[in-house]
């Protein structure tokens, strides 16, 4: 085998590793915007018709977790339902004039999302040292167009990104039945690696032809895979 085709090996191997650990992430914040949502039943109609509704999930080893729900009716509705998943390590040193319009950004997003079309709820979950694994519901295919034309969100991903992120990794797919059903199918992966002295990362696209099942977990399992794997991504 050639030099080049064992580190094409390895890469793939690599790929699908790394696909495997965050699919399970993406399926664990799912299941707690699903559990959320029921919870909130029991809630008064106050609470319920808040708009959009910000809440603060408790993990464990004090990992944040934060829940933001634009149209929780549809949510739960039994039909098709898009999402994009967000992964990313941040830079070991970044100038604090970035972290503070990041954060600025942030919280801009989360209520300009309030006006897009298709927005269903918005995720994020905290993992080691400040990384963060996020995940939008949408309500339709067409609603991520709507979402990357959003300014804020352009703003972040062209004019801070590269001074903010040693890597993301996003991955787009479609949950067949909904969230209450839980199969969530990948459908296409972009990796982004920032390089130091360059405005534009490196970017490598991965479409999967017969959509990447994202492997149900029992509940269990799921808790108890957590705490010891969002240290080691």
């Amino acid at each position: 085998m050639s030099v080049d085709a064992r580190l094409q090996e390895l890469q793939e191997s690599g790929d699908v590793q790394k696909r495997k650990l965050d699919s399970i992430l993406l399926r664990y914040i799912a299941r707690r915007v699903h559990l959320t949502l029921r919870q909130l039943d029991h809630h008064p109609d106050s609470t319920r018709k808040i708009r959009p509704l910000v809440l603060h999930l408790q993990e464990r080893r004090g990992h944040i977790h934060r829940l933001v729900l634009y149209q929780p009716q549809e949510i739960l509705a039994h039909r098709p339902l898009y999402f994009v998943g967000f992964l990313s390590k941040k830079q070991k040193r970044i100038r604090p004039s970035i972290l503070q319009a990041i954060g600025r950004a942030d919280k801009k997003l989360v209520k300009d999302l309030a006006n897009v079309p298709g927005i269903l709820s918005y995720s994020s979950l905290e993992l080691r040292n400040g990384d963060w694994c996020n995940l939008v519901v949408l309500g339709d295919a067409g609603a991520k167009a709507h979402l990357k034309s959003s300014e804020t969100h352009q703003q972040a991903a062209y004019h801070l990104s590269h001074s903010y992120y040693e890597w993301i990794r996003l991955h787009e797919g479609v949950m067949p039945q909904g969230l209450d059903h839980m199969e969530m199918q990948l459908q296409k992966s972009r990796y982004y690696t920032f390089h130091q002295g360059q405005s534009r990362p490196s970017v490598r696209e991965l479409v999967y032809e017969v959509p990447s099942r994202v492997q149900p977990l029992p509940n269990a399992a799921m808790l108890n895979y957590l705490p010891a794997n969002l240290n080691a991504l």
